[in-house]
């Protein structure tokens, strides 16, 4: 059970980075490109209609805070032209996770800046959560499935340090006991040695005496 949850944690993670494309991803695609659509035209109403702002209200910045700084970007930064191509998706339970690339000239205080980058846009209801660099993405992505990891592990790990744990306090616990045992086995050991070696001797004295006693007779009989 426990190789089961694991693997599904990796199968999982497999499956996210494989190319798919379903309705729902292309109709998701379709909204990104009226967003980057409205945001060529600064028209934040037509922009913020495609925004999951309950989303963006709750984790991002309040209402004022986030249109101050949609605007404050579109006044630094104007787009010339741009384009997209949708590299793959990923169909989530209600949304998807689109992974493209854009080829964009902006200009900035009459300065011309090309842009080829790949980012990741998230989707939840068909309204967008977030836009963010690919890169940066992927990084959050792994940490995100290594905390999944961890919480899952965790209990498997803490298991098996338990038992490491009731070993080594067994092992502690019994171990005076063990040196006493051990050393009574020796001492037991020793005794037999001692027994063997006198036996040894003994018989071997009586060997000597009988043979001492066996010349002296057959010198008497020769006499």
């Amino acid at each position: 059970m426990k190789k089961t949850i694991i693997l599904g944690i990796v199968f999982g993670f497999v499956l996210l980075m494989l190319p798919t494309v379903f309705a729902d991803c292309e109709t998701d695609f379709s909204t990104l490109e009226k967003y980057y659509e409205a945001s060529k035209n600064e028209d934040y109403d037509s922009y913020i209609a495609l925004i999951d702002t309950n989303y963006v209200y709750d984790y991002l910045a309040d209402e004022q805070a986030y249109a101050d700084y949609v605007k404050s970007a579109w006044e630094v930064y104007d787009t010339e032209k741009y384009e997209l191509e949708l590299l793959k998706c990923n169909e989530l339970e209600t949304g998807s996770i689109i992974f493209f690339n854009v080829k964009a000239t902006l200009l900035s205080d009459g300065e011309k800046i090309k842009l080829n980058r790949d980012y990741a846009a998230v989707f939840e209801n068909g309204k967008i959560q977030f836009v963010m660099d690919m890169d940066l993405f992927s990084l959050h992505q792994s940490q995100a499935y290594l905390l999944q990891y961890y919480n899952v592990t965790k209990p498997i790990i803490d298991e098996e340090l338990d038992k490491a744990e009731a070993i080594s306090n067994y092992i502690e616990n019994n171990e005076i006991d063990y040196e006493k045992k051990n050393n009574s086995s020796w001492v037991f050991i020793i005794i037999i040695v001692i027994i063997a070696i006198a036996g040894l001797f003994y018989f071997k004295k009586e060997k000597v005496l009988h043979h001492f006693h066996k010349v002296k007779h057959n010198i008497k009989k020769r006499k």
